[in-house]
């Protein structure tokens, strides 16, 4: 089996760890992906290139993606069907986007206030990764 590393221009994945895991597993590594069992790309990847590609044929990546993978959409996305289906969607942590929830976080942390509870928001950058850029504030 053949696992395609192609990144965009670059011709390899960014992250070595990609290849080396690859051919751990015994499979042969490229940056040409036609006939590629797994295509892995640092980038997004178009509907038009997903469509080309065959049966036996996965990616890591796919066109909307970042609608769950970017922080601040995916916690939107799950408020949409919280407020749609609050039965099924009760298994995250109450989520402001800052700035557009603003007067709602502070609502909710004066609320709190009031009632003398003392709780721990985590404040996350939306696009970061790795744990870069993570607060914690009480």
């Amino acid at each position: 089996a053949v696992v395609s590393t192609q990144s965009g221009h670059y011709g390899r994945a960014r992250y070595d760890v990609v290849r080396r895991c690859a051919e751990a597993l015994g499979y042969k590594t490229t940056t040409e992906n036609d006939d590629s069992f797994i295509i892995w790309s640092d980038h997004t990847i178009n509907a038009e290139r997903c469509a080309e590609l065959k049966p036996y044929q996965r990616i890591n990546h796919f066109p909307g993606m970042g609608e769950i993978a970017r922080k601040d959409c995916l916690a939107r996305n799950l408020q949409k069907m919280q407020r749609s289906q609050p039965d099924e969607y009760d298994f995250f942590p109450k989520t402001w986007n800052l700035p557009a929830d603003y007067t709602s976080l502070m609502n909710h942390y004066l609320d709190l206030r009031k009632r003398r509870k003392c709780k721990t928001f985590i404040c996350k950058p939306s696009n970061g990764a790795m744990g870069n850029g993570i607060h914690l504030l009480q």
